[in-house]
């Protein structure tokens, strides 16, 4: 059974979680919010050039050039050589929704989608097809985006020749300064942006909108969400949109960056070509409207939905923002409160993953803004029943660090991770790739940032880091936090009714009432699996694999090892394992323990010898993880990312884990607390009846398809899973796959003192009986879900085939495309009914004759049937009429170019490399990948769409939200 098809509770579990805590998680380690930009202590001439960085004193990456054009268009330009062949262009206009008038809610994002419909060189439905012919797939390499603030265009060529730059220039160009904003397209787009609306709307994001309109009220944040409002986009014409277009759209409001494989070509007179000649429209700039000065009137506040489940807590203080300079000593003198963050975070983390925690999570960080307000945040998640609790014991760890402040062995740990994470940025550098770099190149167009080199960092902050005290780190916390206006805010499934504001006061007070004692002693254990060469695994093979330059291994264990060494990502080296025959080897359905799995982990119980946390201090500045475990229809994975000096510790703790698993079952029960919380709220989503109803009955019943309950999962003991997954892990048949920066010889002396050198792995079984999986066709469908939300969604499946014959399954992967590039020509351009239609295809080898052609598409209240048949016509018409050769040319092109940039990534060789000994065929497949597509056939195409896409193949589902109408 299909694991991808039950994967969406995992959704439900990030929709209950809070927002992302603003201290990072780096290979496993807390790391502290890295700067912006810092220097060495040394200061760079003037620049010639009027950029916002002028004014600082930290030195710009001299890789990178600056300049400004006559009509005063900024620009910058980088020459990198990763990836090879792609240049990567932008284009930012330093005006988003917040420049709009109340006629013109939505507009900034409107023209965004304007710039594919219509320009002086691309006829309306031309360019998204230029696109495609040159290699580029619309939404991975040709997008855009709308915030508040800003409009970025996005251009990702596949080449970086002069002509191809010169055709990516005239693109920008006319996003710039030559769109035709014809009525007939602006009408239309209208519907596709009511589509996009639609699919984003959902109950966290009214009441995070809730929320924004309150903090910032008084801003004009509070008023021009960006994606509008449907009445005032319903009267969006030509006139509005073009005098939107002409106000703002000038050169001096624009920054064009490129960074690409430029090798030596000065790209600065294209340019200057291409860029330079446009001209500002009539009259003076109008200045951009600023965001202005937030009330802080209602700081503090509760917002309930029935329909949320869990509730977000914030403690915060917040004042009006002061910009800071940017300069060296700015951030020299922030890295104490930085670090204060990390080690707090830590310490919640640990806390979150003990079983009877009455929060989910918890975390502090910085509160910044839109330029318009600072200060400190604590954010937590819990069960509303639990809020008192949840927000009780959050607010007490805060104090006992600002009370008691922070031991050595926790600064030890973040300064260990945070000096790792800089020497590693400065080894990776010279193979970082160029789409990295866009970020800081625009921030810095609007004054936020100087781009610098990862050399320029470590010289600065290694020394500051390696300077701090637990002291100053706990001084600059204290400080932090004494300043600004109290913030509490609840957002979610919590009702503190009209008082909600006073309710959660009082609560606060209650808490700081209770007095806090210091930590206890933080001890850490000598870690307990290094390996000894003298117990290393015999090598009985070894062979070298000349065309593909790949090294493999068998041991007398009966593992299996391939290596291979790469140049792409200097100091990069990442490691997997396939193990056992995963859910095939559950007793029964397993719906209950399989899913269990999904959402706490494998590797959530540590080892025997070392809980999470332990391991964690364990390998602080060192460049290892904690193992990734998944369970896959017929496997186990293991993954991790290290660097070639820790590849040994790296590889010494995944083989812990395979002798020594710990499961310890506090992840469990922590997560099972909250089971019920997910399913109620998976109820109001329009996944639940696909998962719960339609898609057991698509697989003619199979009870391995069916949806546990919420009992079910909270019943399911970790005795349970280490009766699956245990035995699988400690004797399954193992295959360890290395890529990347490493010495051959000296991987494999690693590998057999590790995984060489553990208990003998028997043969695969089979599972035959196991792999039966039917799929229904003409099966229909249609349900309702309890929500505020409006809309429907739309479901069609064609059962094909499986991906044993990987020729046959590239062919429907091809095909399709063909589909979904028709669906997006029908659906979203002609009849403007949704934002992102979708078809893609899902075929493996586990079970033979499984597989479908999948779409996906949203429709309008009461469209839903209408959409459902545009798309079986669609299909209709393939399977009647074929494919057209044009089609096939035109769509394979981003593939093949994805294919080419695929042999420089470590994860390509991933790929190959992964089950290159266990199953025959698999280098063969790899090594004609690209030469097989080239020769698709619009005739294959054509006939495997007469047999496959036929209406009475198709079963298909409707979901409506409640109260929606239509038939």
């Amino acid at each position: 059974m299909s694991t991808r098809l039950l994967v969406s509770p995992l959704f439900a579990l990030a929709l209950l979680a809070p927002a992302a805590a603003p201290v990072t998680v780096q290979d496993g380690a807390a790391v502290a919010e890295a700067p912006r930009a810092v220097a060495p202590a040394t200061t760079r001439g003037e620049p010639v050039i009027p950029w916002p960085m002028a004014d600082s004193d930290i030195p710009v990456d001299e890789r990178m050039h600056f300049g400004v054009l006559a009509n005063g268009m900024k620009y910058a330009w980088m020459s990198n050589p990763e990836p090879k062949e792609r240049s990567y262009l932008r284009l930012h206009v330093a005006v988003g929704s917040t420049a709009e008038e109340d006629d013109e809610q939505g507009l900034a994002h409107f023209l965004e989608h304007m710039a594919f419909n219509g320009s002086e060189h691309y006829a309306a439905g031309e360019l998204i097809t230029w696109f495609q012919e040159r290699g580029m797939d619309f939404g991975a390499h040709v997008n855009a985006s709308t915030s508040f603030d800003e409009t970025i265009y996005k251009l990702d060529l596949p080449e970086s020749d002069e002509q191809s730059l010169v055709e990516g220039l005239v693109v920008m160009g006319d996003y710039a300064g030559r769109l035709l904003l014809e009525e007939e397209e602006i009408a239309k787009e209208i519907g596709v942006i009511d589509g996009e609306e639609r699919e984003r709307d959902s109950v966290q994001f009214r009441v995070g909108i809730e929320a924004l309109q309150m903090q910032f009220d008084g801003t004009r944040i509070a008023q021009r969400i960006p994606i509008g409002v449907r009445e005032v986009r319903a009267e969006f014409d030509a006139p509005l949109v073009r005098g939107f277009y002409e106000r703002w759209y000038r050169p001096e409001n624009m920054t064009f960056v490129l960074v690409g494989d430029l090798g030596d070509l000065d790209p600065t007179a294209l340019i200057e070509e291409h860029l330079g000649g446009l001209e500002p429209p009539e009259g003076d700039p109008v200045p951009v409207p600023g965001m202005g000065t937030p009330t802080f009137d209602q700081l503090s506040y509760s917002l309930s939905n029935e329909e949320l489940k869990t509730v977000s807590l914030q403690v915060a203080r917040l004042r009006p923002y002061e910009e800071e300079s940017l300069t060296l000593a700015e951030w020299v003198d922030d890295a104490p409160l930085w670090m204060a963050r990390a080690m707090l975070n830590l310490r919640f983390s640990e806390l979150a993953r003990k079983a009877g925690t009455p929060f989910l999570s918890a975390g502090v960080g910085g509160a910044g803004a839109f330029d318009v307000m600072e200060g400190e945040t604590l954010s937590i998640t819990c069960d509303p029943d639990k809020w008192e609790a949840a927000l009780s014991l959050a607010e007490q760890e805060l104090r006992r660090a600002l009370e008691h402040g922070f031991q050595q062995a926790e600064l030890d740990e973040v300064r260990g991770d945070n000096l790792l994470a800089l020497g590693e940025a400065v080894e990776r550098e010279a193979t970082r790739s160029s789409g990295s770099y866009l970020g800081s190149l625009l921030a810095a167009a609007v004054g936020d940032d100087v781009p610098t080199t990862a050399a320029t960092n470590a010289a600065v902050l290694g020394p500051v880091y390696e300077a701090l005290t637990v002291e100053a780190c706990h001084e600059a916390f204290v400080e932090a936090w004494s300043e600004g206006e109290l913030a509490l805010t609840s957002m979610g499934g919590l009702d503190l009714g009209e008082e909600g504001a006073a309710t959660l006061l009082a609560a606060y007070e209650a808490s700081r009432a209770v007095e806090v004692e210091a930590p206890e002693a933080i001890v850490v254990n000598a870690f307990a699996y290094a390996s000894d060469a003298d117990d290393a695994g015999e090598v009985v093979s070894r062979e070298h694999v000349e065309d593909l330059d790949i090294t493999q291994v068998r041991f007398a264990n009966g593992v299996m090892l391939n290596v291979k060494s790469t140049d792409f990502k200097d100091n990069e080296v990442t490691i997997s394992a396939r193990i056992g025959e995963g859910s095939l080897a559950l007793e029964g359905d397993g719906a209950a323990v399989r899913m269990a799995c999904l959402f706490v982990g494998l590797n959530a119980g540590g080892t025997g010898a070392h809980d999470l946390d332990e391991l964690r201090r364990l390998t602080a500045g060192r460049q290892v993880i904690i193992p990734v475990i998944g369970a896959q229809d017929d496997h186990f994975t293991m993954g991790a990312g290290t660097n070639p000096e820790d590849a040994l510790l790296q590889m010494e703790l995944m083989a812990a884990y395979l002798r020594d698993p710990g499961w310890r079952d506090d992840s469990l029960k922590q997560i099972q607390a909250v089971v019920p919380l997910i399913f109620q709220q998976l109820t109001h989503d329009a996944s639940w009846p696909l998962m719960n109803e339609f898609m057991p009955d698509f697989h003619d019943g199979d009870p391995r398809m069916r949806m546990p309950s919420a009992a079910e999962m909270t019943g399911v003991s970790m005795e349970e899973i280490a009766a699956w997954a245990g035995p699988q892990l400690a004797e399954g048949p193992l295959e360890v796959s290395v890529v990347g920066d490493v010495d051959v010889d000296q991987v494999v002396e690693w590998a057999a003192r590790t995984f060489g050198a553990l208990p003998d792995r028997r043969e695969a079984r089979p599972y035959d009986e196991k792999r039966e999986l039917a799929l229904v066709a003409g099966l229909r469908g249609e349900y309702a879900v309890p929500t505020e939300i409006e809309g429907e969604s739309v479901q069609v499946f064609y059962p094909t085939t499986d991906g044993r014959d990987v020729h046959l399954a590239r062919r429907l992967n091809m095909l399709a495309r063909v589909l979904d590039d028709r669906l997006r020509e029908t659906i979203r351009e002609e009849l403007g009914e949704a934002y992102s239609p979708s078809a893609s295809s899902d075929t493996d080898d586990v079970y033979p004759g499984y597989g479908m052609i999948q779409v996906n598409t949203s429709a309008d209240t009461g469209r839903a049937a209408d959409v459902l048949e545009a798309c079986l016509r669609i299909g209709d018409d393939l399977a009647r009429e074929g494919v057209d050769p044009e089609e096939v040319s035109r769509l394979r092109e981003p593939l093949l170019k994805t294919l080419r940039d695929g042999m420089r990534q470590n994860g390509t060789w991933m790929f190959a490399l992964s089950r290159s000994q266990s199953k025959q065929d698999h280098l063969d497949n790899f090594r004609e990948r690209a030469e097989d597509y080239e020769s698709i056939t619009a005739e294959e195409l054509s006939e495997l769409a007469g047999k496959y896409l036929k209406r009475e193949n198709a079963s298909s589902a409707i979901v409506r939200q409640e109260g929606s109408t239509g038939s």
